[in-house]
């Protein structure tokens, strides 16, 4: 993705759609509960995921979902790590 760089107006981030992605954890963030932070597990890849402005969507009870998201690093300390930035979801149908 980094090769892709730099993103903007004529180069659009990419974005991908993973479907019955796994729900670990979900937290709600913000002072109206507006976004959501997700540990999520695809195909036994856990991911650290970020949903901001969407959490009034969320369904409690929710174990799987499918994700429109932007891949981008999340820095913590001295460690990187890929950081899910999910734009759309919806619970996933078995």
């Amino acid at each position: 993705i980094k090769r892709l760089e730099p993103f903007g107006k004529d180069n659009p981030r990419p974005v991908f759609l993973s479907r019955r992605v796994k729900v670990e954890e979900v937290r709600r963030m913000g002072h109206m509960g507006q976004h959501l932070r997700l540990k999520l597990n695809e195909s036994g890849k856990r991911f650290n995921a970020i949903a901001f402005q969407i959490g009034d969507m969320w369904v409690n009870g929710t174990t799987s979902l499918d994700i429109v998201y932007t891949l981008t690093t999340d820095h913590w300390g001295n460690t990187e790590a890929i950081l899910l930035r999910v734009l759309d979801f919806r619970p996933s149908s078995t």
